[in-house]
């Protein structure tokens, strides 16, 4: 596991089971990229996570008036769209799901959404060891679990202190309200002291826990006791011995620096706790298991390519034969007039063997039919597909007679639009649509379609 702190970076190797066992140590490091600390660490096929700090991502808290997580994950990336920057910068959005299961009616989600730039240079970092990567989790998420899981109380403040950084998080009956993360706090103490301040008003005089890890900057650690005390509010340190079932009695385990990866572990091991992921499946170094509508044309006209090619081997095939009736005929002729004294007349063996050359041109003939090859069917296919529509392509049968289509799209009229431009053309007899549904939003593509077209035969 792996959190990217103010200066530099922790690492914490350790197996995922709870509780962790004897010899689990974290490590800092000021400098060098991930890469060469994975190689300094002897990685080699161990999963890795990654802690990404709250200063690289947004947060957004959204209200649904229903809870089932598919229907969320539909429309989340579209309602976070008021709370981002309007640089037009390309992101993606995951969420937690507070009191999950309790309400069918409605819910409350935190919502994080960080730039696909920043993603790509966190792999970039990784170098070879991208396909190590497993996840991207949110400082808030991490720190989130561990916390719960100690404190008892409803409603509390975090200070997580670390270098010259101050990371605040409010909790209000187990749900997380309010985040937030100040950098080189010495500068700003009165916006430290107006942060705190409104979150005790609003949660109502919380108790404040603060976390101090090692590399706190001392003037840090002083200012931010004398804001608490100048503030009124009552604080005390984070309970250590509530992570005694997760972290070892070894002193190569500092609890006040390993805080957030003690809450991700228990994310992992524990099914219920849905975490949330920042890395998709589009930066994951394999081939995705779909091709755009765009690919698929591309593809479309390769295949087109390739065939013709063949087609044109079974004309020059064809023609050869021809040239053979042709001279076989003349010789015939010659035969007959010679021995008959007119033409066309023949014996059984001679009838048995143009029966057979003639079949084999009848093959050919209709495998070489513009109107009836697969070739031609799946030409009309693509150029009947209306360009407009955004599909995702699952798979495609194409056979003489029948086209099977499966795929996705973003809404159920798009599905209507598909079918009306197959409809229009003269070489499907038929389209029908023989199933729809739902399914998990890629990229805004929420609905799933099975097309069974009759090809019109000769």
């Amino acid at each position: 596991m792996v959190e990217r702190l103010v200066r530099g970076v922790q690492l914490l190797r350790v197996e995922e089971k709870l509780p962790l066992k004897e010899g689990v140590r974290t490590r800092r490091f000021h400098d060098g990229s991930l890469e060469d600390i994975f190689e300094s660490e002897g990685v080699t096929k161990e999963d890795i996570y990654y802690i990404i700090p709250p200063d690289q991502y947004y947060r957004s808290t959204l209200h649904f008036p229903f809870s089932e997580r598919q229907k969320i994950e539909a429309v989340v990336k579209y309602e976070v769209s008021d709370y981002l920057p309007a640089d037009g910068s390309e992101c993606l959005t995951d969420f937690y799901l507070f009191g999950e299961g309790v309400s069918s009616t409605k819910s409350e989600v935190l919502a994080f959404t960080v730039e696909k730039e920043k993603i790509r240079m966190i792999l970039e970092e990784f170098g070879r060891f991208r396909e190590n990567l497993k996840a991207v989790v949110p400082l808030d998420i991490a720190l989130f679990f561990s916390i719960r899981a100690t404190l008892k109380a409803e409603s509390f403040i975090l200070l997580d202190l670390q270098d010259d950084a101050v990371y605040i998080q409010a909790t209000e009956g187990g749900v997380l309200k309010n985040a937030g993360f100040i950098v080189n706090t010495k500068r700003y103490e009165g916006a430290l002291r107006s942060q705190l301040l409104m979150l005790a008003k609003t949660l109502q005089n919380p108790v404040v826990y603060t976390n101090m890890r090692r590399t706190v900057d001392e003037e840090l650690r002083e200012m931010t006791v004398g804001v608490l005390e100048e503030a009124g509010l009552a604080y005390r340190n984070v309970p250590s011995g509530g992570f005694d079932r997760v972290a070892p009695d070894s002193k190569e385990v500092d609890v006040q620096d390993s805080i957030a990866f003690f809450g991700l572990l228990r994310s992992l091991n524990e099914q219920k706790l849905k975490s949330v992921n920042l890395l998709r499946e589009e930066f994951k170094p394999k081939m995705k298991g779909y091709v755009s509508i765009k690919e698929f044309t591309i593809l479309g006209i390769l295949l087109l390519l390739l065939l013709s090619f063949s087609t044109a081997n079974l004309m020059f095939d064809l023609n050869f034969k021809k040239d053979q009736i042709s001279s076989l005929k003349s010789t015939l002729d010659q035969i007959s007039m010679k021995y008959f004294n007119k033409p066309g007349v023949s014996g059984e063996e001679t009838n048995q063997l143009l029966g057979d050359v003639q079949n084999r041109i009848k093959r050919i003939q209709n495998a070489t039919d513009r109107r009836l090859s697969c070739t031609q069917i799946l030409k009309e296919f693509t150029s009947s597909l209306p360009v407009d529509v955004d599909v995702e392509y699952t798979d495609i049968i194409v056979e003489r007679n029948h086209i099977k289509f499966l795929g996705k799209t973003e809404t159920f009229s798009d599905i209507d639009r598909i079918k009306e431009s197959l409809v229009m053309s003269d070489l499907f007899s038929s389209v029908e649509v023989s199933n729809t549904g739902t399914t998990g939003s890629t990229e805004g593509f929420a609905v799933t379609f099975i097309f069974d077209i009759d090809v019109v035969e000769e």
